[in-house]
């Protein structure tokens, strides 16, 4: 039996010939999530696999565009990475889509500073400087709208869907498996996008706690005591955050009006409430 020096000199022969081996795997598990991880030793490059039973492979077919989405985000679900819907085409003659693309959401690069992908176009820029121009001359002066500063977290991921329709199927032609980041841990997947769902129950309970003078932090903390707890709300308190953005957004300028038709609902059903109203100037109640 050979010593373990031996051993570990003879791995580092192999490891540092690149004609013998080129791409090492591993098998890794996290938690109860297995996860396979390709490393090139030529590059030093690393690609995930999800370690799934159930994925799409080229070939499989598909009745509609929604049954292979949501196939393909149950299967990044249980892989460890978001799912977004991607371009199509559509050839001529066809009502439907014939071709549908799918990406991973850490698909593609950041944008430049301008917050514009690509090259910076100096044309563009003259273009949007004299529409901004015409509407100032118009309307006055026109503040133009500070692009909200975030982060990206794309990375240029490969990993991808394409489904092509054939007569009255959809089926995959390509099927790109492999990431080019580390997927998601298994305690970790209940923030992933696809995992948050803001159903109209929740909605319509945000709804109702905010006529209550709540907020939506305190609204996301009653959903947990109903739910049992935070990691079986299915939201964040971010999303209730959003969601009451929304429906502020909804309302708008409308929220006198929306008191008077309610006002005039309940004076319709009930014969003995009463209730007047006046208009100033500018209509204003």
């Amino acid at each position: 039996m050979p010593d373990e020096a031996s051993t570990n000199n003879n791995l580092l022969d192999i490891i540092a010939d690149p004609a013998s081996i080129i791409i090492v795997k591993l098998s890794l598990m996290i938690g109860l999530l297995v996860i396979s991880l390709d490393i090139d030793l030529i590059d030093g490059t690393r690609t995930w696999y999800p370690d799934c039973l159930e994925k799409p492979i080229e070939g499989c077919q598909f009745i509609s565009v929604e049954q292979a989405y949501n196939f393909y985000v149950s299967y990044g679900k249980k892989g460890g990475f978001d799912i977004r819907r991607g371009g199509q085409y559509k050839a001529k003659g066809f009502a439907d889509a014939t071709l549908k693309y799918f990406y991973c959401t850490r698909e593609g690069l950041n944008q430049n500073s301008n917050g514009k992908s690509g090259d910076n176009n100096s044309d563009s820029d003259i273009t949007e400087q004299s529409e901004v121009s015409d509407v100032s001359h118009r309307f006055g002066d026109v503040k133009k709208k500070k692009p909200r500063r975030r982060t990206s977290f794309r990375c240029g991921c490969l990993a991808s869907l394409t489904i092509k329709k054939i007569g009255n199927i959809f089926q995959v032609t390509k099927f790109e498996d492999g990431h080019n980041h580390p997927l998601v841990a298994e305690t970790d997947m209940i923030f992933m996008k696809n995992s948050r769902k803001m159903g109209y129950t929740k909605q319509h309970f945000l709804y109702q706690v905010s006529n209550a003078n709540f907020g939506p932090a305190i609204g996301f903390r009653l959903m947990k005591q109903l739910h049992g707890g935070f990691d079986r709300v299915g939201t964040t308190v971010i999303d209730c955050k959003n969601q009451k953005k929304k429906i502020s957004v909804f309302i708008g300028d409308r929220d006198a009006q929306m008191a008077v038709e309610k006002l005039l609902s309940r004076k319709l059903h009930s014969p003995g409430f009463f209730v007047n109203y006046f208009k100033g100037e500018a209509y204003i109640l």
